[in-house]
Formats: C-alpha cells, structure tokens, sequence
C-alpha cells in the first residue's frame, strides 16, 4: 500500500514537473521570436531590455494563482440559477488552473509603455518616500500577474461600466480597456488618481489610445465619488487601488453601493499591505477589507494570493 501511494505521487509529480517544462519551453519558443521582431524593428528601442523581458514573460507564461475562499453565503442557493455566480465560480476556477494570457501583440505594447515609463527621471514624493518616476513606477505598478487577474475577470463577468480607483501611471487601466475592447465595442472605463502627476503620464497615454472608451479624472476618492454616483446608471466591475487605508476602503464601499448592480464585482489590491514609507500610521487595510466582505451584499469572497480580495455582490 505504502509503495502504490509512493508510486502514484511520484507519478504525479513527474506529470506535474513535464507540464511545467513544457509550459516553460512553449514560453520561452514565444519570447526568443518576440525578441527577434523587436530587435529587428528599428523604430522601436527599448532602454530596459531586462524588465521589457520581464513583463512580456508575465503576461504570456503559464500562472496558477492561490485562491482561497474567505466568505459563502446561504443567499448563494437562492442565486444558483443566476449567470453572474456561475461566471464568478468559473473565474475562481480560472484564477486557480492557469489565469488567462494576455494577447502576445497586447503584450508587446503594454511592455513597450512600461519601458517608456521607466525612462522617466522626474522626481516623485509621497509621504515619507523620495525618489523618481522610474523607481516609483517599478515599485507601484500592476504588471503581468496582476493585469492578468484584471484582464480575465472582465473577460469572464462581461462588466459594462468599470471603475478603477487608483490610476496611477495607467498600468491597470491598460489591461482593463484590452480586455474590454475583446468582449465588445460598449464597455467603458472611468478611472481616478490622485496624484497630478501620475494623471498627468497616465491620462495622456490612455486617452490617446481609448478615447471616449475611457474617462480620467483627477481627484480624491472622498471628493469625487458622491458626485460620480449621481452621474452613472450602474457599476458591474470595481478595481481599489487607492487610498490604503481601513477607513478609505470602507468609505468607498459604502459611497458606491448604490450604484453597483446585481454581480458587480469589487476587486481590493494590497489587502495585506501596512508599508510606513507610503503612509502615516496604521493603515490596518485587511481590518477594511474584512468589514467591506461583513456587508449582507456581498455573497462570496475569495483572497487571491494573499495580496488581493474579489467579492461579488448581489
């Protein structure tokens, strides 16, 4: 008995170790053509070669995520028979078996704008952190794991009106509008930043590329989102990436709950995240996620590799 066993997970193992060699093979095939083109075209250059790499390898290799379950309701059974839990469901499974890939042509060009970023010297400050564009930029922005969460959420629940807070230099957004623009011609993104800067570098970029597909707006949650309530129908799919705090995160909950229909999906980045650099006192954000998933809306949870916090609303 005890050699079946030992047989059967050496068996599994080796399954397991083959795929990934394989996966990995497939990867690097696709990143040495990719390489080629560019080095080819000679009206594209790019200063960082290394993280260039990086971020094209993070939006197209094979990536299983830790999703573990933090809340199920018993409304779940009167929902069963509703689209928007089965979408949600089949989204977990994704997250869980291999995230989708970004398009290798999207890859491309989202690698290409992060390069451009990191070519920026300009100085930045925030709270008790100096430095420059460059080095904030590396240090803040959404790149292949966590576009690729955002890219296959939007693809699998088909939301309409998307909200990001927390643009910063448009990293997120890029993933989100490539991925809308996939399943339509009708979605649209409305996203917030509060630093003039970063909106400055990010609103350029993105409403170049987007048009009136997407809407920048400068400003902090607390002024801007009462006001944007009163302007929009309905919101299907949120992603938080502002003002980490309890307070903030709980506050911007509770402002939009009214405008976020059956099956909206409200995505929370950093749910762990206490760094005194950026911030003054205790941010205690997971204490403000958990609130936010207490709410009687929210009918499942999920924690997405101790890092982000998914929640479906009925």
């Amino acid at each position: 008995m005890k050699i079946s066993i030992k047989n059967a997970l050496d068996q599994s193992f080796e399954t397991l170790y083959n795929r990934y060699l394989r996966d990995k093979r497939n990867t690097d095939i696709v990143m040495s053509q990719a390489l080629k083109e560019l080095e080819n075209n000679h009206h594209q250059q790019v200063g960082f070669p290394s993280a260039y790499v990086e971020v094209l390898r993070s939006c197209i290799e094979t990536k299983r995520l830790q999703v573990k379950t933090i809340k199920k309701t018993g409304s779940l059974k009167k929902s069963i028979d509703k689209i928007y839990l089965k979408q949600f469901l089949t989204l977990i499974n994704v997250l869980r078996q291999n995230v989708l890939p970004i398009e290798i042509n999207t890859a491309k060009e989202i690698a290409l704008i992060a390069d451009s970023f990191r070519s920026t010297s300009k100085t930045y400050q925030e709270s008790n952190w100096v430095g420059d564009v460059h080095t904030h930029f590396q240090n803040s922005s959404s790149f292949g794991e966590k576009g690729r969460i955002l890219n296959t959420a939007i693809r699998i629940m088909l939301p309409q009106q998307c909200l990001e807070l927390g643009t910063a230099y448009g990293m997120s957004a890029l993933f989100i509008m490539e991925a809308l623009k996939s399943i339509g011609d009708l979605g649209q993104l409305i996203t917030v930043e509060g630093g003039e800067l970063q909106y400055n570098l990010s609103s350029k970029i993105l409403q170049e590329k987007y048009g009136d597909r997407i809407n920048c707006h400068l400003g902090m949650t607390q002024d801007l989102l009462p006001e944007l309530v009163k302007s929009v129908a309905k919101i299907d799919f949120i992603f938080h990436d502002a003002g980490h705090r309890k307070e903030n995160y709980i506050r911007d909950f509770n402002t939009l709950l009214p405008v976020l229909k059956p099956g909206s999906v409200f995505l929370i980045d950093d749910i762990y995240w206490e760094d005194t650099l950026f911030s003054f006192g205790e941010a205690r954000c997971y204490e403000g996620w958990t609130e936010i998933i207490n709410h009687p809306r929210v009918i499942y949870a999920v924690e997405i590799n101790k890092d982000l916090g998914m929640a479906l609303i009925d």
